[in-house]
């Protein structure tokens, strides 16, 4: 059973501090997982706030995709072999999605199975990537090929980590929050969209929380009310425009990453939110908008 600390008055870190103090980590032995950007900017702060991890061994491997590979895992293997390492190991992933993906697949595949715990530090990882067990490995230039679901004993959410971001990956975290509140709070994804749309994004606690809660119950089967528009022909086009920006994903997959294509995508996105709340004034010219992203897509 995954324990979430989420954003709250007293810092998730002091949290997961406490918690790594307790009886079920006794005789646990860390080692936190890391690549060149965390390293320089997130691991300082976690290892001053976590006075737990401050004997912790370190494992660095290269920034992004790159690392979502068999060699890399099986060299992290060899290195938890070689250092002794036990089943009550455990793996401190301390990164964005695919830093969550390597490490969850590592200690999926240690002595048949050890603990890690999730650290999200980019804004997609705090909203879906260290979320729900997925691990994942890329095979021969396909994404994420194989893997296991194999849950982390904690993930722990501390906004602390998004001051260290560059817009870009802040945007990439704000259309998967997007995509998440479409299907499960019309509120907040309105309030979301209405923050982009005044210039004014303040990704707070109780939005990252709400997105977190959604995502858990989803994964563990619970989440049975899905909040849909009135019983209008804005339902219909609600479920086709879920379809359409699955596909916008593809920017992901195509390495698209220029700022025409962060525009276009946030762009979509506030379309998508216009028709979802009703504002028929907008639809004819929201639905151009739509063809037209979906055009670029080729």
């Amino acid at each position: 059973m995954t324990r979430t600390i989420f954003p709250s008055a007293v810092s998730s870190l002091s949290r997961l501090n406490r918690m790594l103090a307790g009886k079920a980590f006794d005789n646990a032995r860390f080692f936190i997982l890391v690549d060149e950007n965390t390293y320089n900017h997130c691991l300082p702060h976690l290892i001053a706030r976590v006075s737990r991890l401050h004997e912790a061994e370190f494992m660095e491997v290269p920034v992004g995709e790159e690392c979502k590979d068999i060699a890399i895992a099986t060299q992290l293997w060899q290195t938890l072999l070689e250092s002794n390492a036990d089943r009550n190991t455990v793996i401190v992933n301390l990164g964005g999605g695919c830093i969550s993906d390597l490490g969850g697949f590592v200690a999926a595949g240690y002595k048949r199975g050890i603990r890690h715990i999730n650290i999200p530090t980019t804004l997609i990882g705090m909203a879906d990537a260290a979320l729900g067990g997925k691990t994942a490995l890329n095979l021969e230039g396909s994404k994420n090929q194989i893997g296991f679901f194999h849950q982390p004993a904690i993930v722990c959410i501390d906004p602390l980590f998004l001051n260290t971001l560059p817009d870009e990956e802040m945007f990439n975290g704000v259309f998967e929050m997007l995509k998440t509140f479409m299907i499960g709070d019309w509120e907040r994804y309105g309030q979301l969209c209405d923050m982009i749309l005044s210039g004014t994004l303040d990704i707070t606690a109780d939005l990252l929380t709400a997105c977190a809660e959604i995502k858990n119950a989803v994964f563990i089967g619970s989440f049975t009310e899905i909040r849909q528009p009135d019983e209008t022909g804005n339902k219909f086009i609600c479920r086709a425009l879920v379809n359409i920006f699955r596909s916008a994903d593809l920017l992901d997959h195509a390495a698209v990453h220029d700022g025409n294509a962060v525009g276009d995508r946030q762009r979509f996105f506030l379309v998508v939110g216009h028709i979802n709340r009703g504002d028929a004034d907008f639809m004819l010219d929201a639905l151009d908008d739509v063809a037209h992203f979906h055009t670029q897509l080729g």
